[in-house]
């Protein structure tokens, strides 16, 4: 299956999503930034849900940034996958400065996208985490561990694409695992996208922004 862009991955997830979360639960969508949150809008507008984001950073194997060898979120330790990491070889070094990188970044990206505001409560609610697609699974592992610590009630994970064997990994953690594409044959995320184009800070403050529900008053710091 070939999406157009992520808004109309979104759509299809949406309905999907509608299958399975209740429209009286003390639901809250929150995106992975940047790609996930185009396709997170679509569901928050279609579930009439408040739309936030999770702040989570890869942290990407020396010379290699774009394979994941572990993943931070605000306010938690680093998540490490410790069988990528002594293949790969990483020296303790190298594993230190790539954290130190990861943490910059995610530093940077609470700036940007919660622009002042702290992090929503999680406390017994209904948390589904979305990102436009998953590869390895490590930033929504460490996402669904964060909503967890942060009270969640239940913790869902929707994704447009992702490979049957991170699915089934995944399925261990969260309590639903939404997919509309799960291939056997999985090469990258971006494979299942007609347009798959890098977003700016300002296109996903911007889509964050058009959403009339987006939760602003129940607040947790962390």
């Amino acid at each position: 299956m070939t999406f157009f862009d992520r808004t109309e991955a979104g759509r299809a997830l949406a309905t999907a999503v509608r299958a399975v979360v209740r429209a009286d639960e003390d639901l809250v969508v929150l995106a992975l930034p940047r790609g996930g949150v185009p396709v997170a809008a679509e569901i928050a507008r279609a579930l009439r849900a408040p739309l936030d984001t999770m702040i989570v950073r890869k942290i990407g194997l020396p010379g290699r940034p774009e394979y994941a060898m572990g993943a931070l979120a605000e306010g938690r330790p680093p998540i490490l996958d410790e069988v990528t990491i002594r293949r790969a070889g990483v020296r303790a070094e190298c594993l230190t400065e790539a954290i130190r990188r990861a943490e910059t970044e995610l530093a940077r990206a609470v700036r940007t996208f919660r622009a002042g505001r702290v992090a929503p409560e999680l406390t017994g609610r209904v948390v589904l985490i979305v990102d436009d697609g998953v590869a390895t699974g490590a930033t929504v592992r460490v996402a669904v561990d964060c909503a967890r610590a942060r009270g969640a009630r239940r913790v869902g994970i929707a994704v447009p694409v992702a490979p049957r064997s991170v699915l089934r990994q995944l399925a261990a953690l969260a309590d639903d695992v939404l997919c509309v594409d799960a291939s056997d044959d999985f090469v990258a995320v971006s494979q299942a996208y007609a347009h798959f184009e890098q977003l700016s800070d300002r296109q996903v403050v911007a889509v964050l922004e058009s959403i009339p529900t987006r939760s602003p008053g129940r607040t947790q710091a962390g």
